[in-house]
C-alpha cells in the first residue's frame, strides 16, 4: 500500500471514529450536546428530533467516509459540519478548537481524494491514447492498406 493510500485510509478511519463516537454520545448523553445546538435551529425543529436526525446523519457520514465511495464528497461534508459547529458556537471555542483540526483533516482528505481522481483521469486518458496508437499501427500494417498505399 503506498503512502498516499495509507494516509487516506487513516484520515477516513479517524474522521469516521469522530462521527460515530459523537453519534453514540448523542444517544447516551444528549444533555452534553444541548448547548451546541443553535437556538435558531430549535425554533424550526424539536430538540429530540434534531438530535436523532443529527446522530443518524453522523453515522451515515461515517459509513460513507469508510466506504471511500466518491471520497471527496463526504470529506467536504465533514469539513462543512465542523466549520458549522465552530461558527455557530464561538462562545465554546475553548472546547471546540479541536473541531478546527478535524475540519482541516477533512480538507486534507478532500485534496488527496481529488488528487487521486485526477491521476485516475490522467491514466485513463493515456491508456485511451495508447489504444488509439495501437489501433492505428495495426491498420498501417494490414496488407490491404499497404497494397492500396503502394498502388
Amino acid at each position: 500500500m503506498n503512502s498516499e493510500r495509507l494516509a487516506k485510509y487513516f484520515l477516513r478511519i479517524g474522521l469516521a471514529f469522530v462521527f460515530i463516537y459523537a453519534s453514540v454520545e448523542i444517544y447516551l448523553s444528549p444533555d452534553n450536546f444541548l448547548k451546541y445546538v443553535p437556538n435558531q435551529l430549535l425554533d424550526m425543529i424539536p430538540l429530540d428530533t434534531f438530535l436523532i436526525v443529527f446522530g443518524i446523519a453522523e453515522i451515515a457520514l461515517a459509513v460513507w467516509l469508510i466506504s471511500g465511495w466518491k471520497g471527496h464528497y463526504p470529506s467536504f461534508l465533514s469539513f462543512l459540519m465542523m466549520a458549522g459547529i465552530v461558527a455557530f458556537n464561538m462562545e465554546y471555542f475553548q472546547v471546540l478548537f479541536r473541531n478546527v483540526a478535524i475540519g482541516f483533516g477533512s480538507l486534507a482528505l478532500v485534496v488527496l481524494e481529488l488528487n487521486h481522481q485526477k491521476s485516475i483521469d490522467a491514466a485513463s486518458i493515456v491508456r485511451n491514447k495508447l489504444k488509439r496508437i495501437t489501433l492505428v499501427d495495426k491498420e498501417l500494417f494490414q496488407p490491404k492498406f499497404l497494397t492500396e498505399m503502394l498502388a
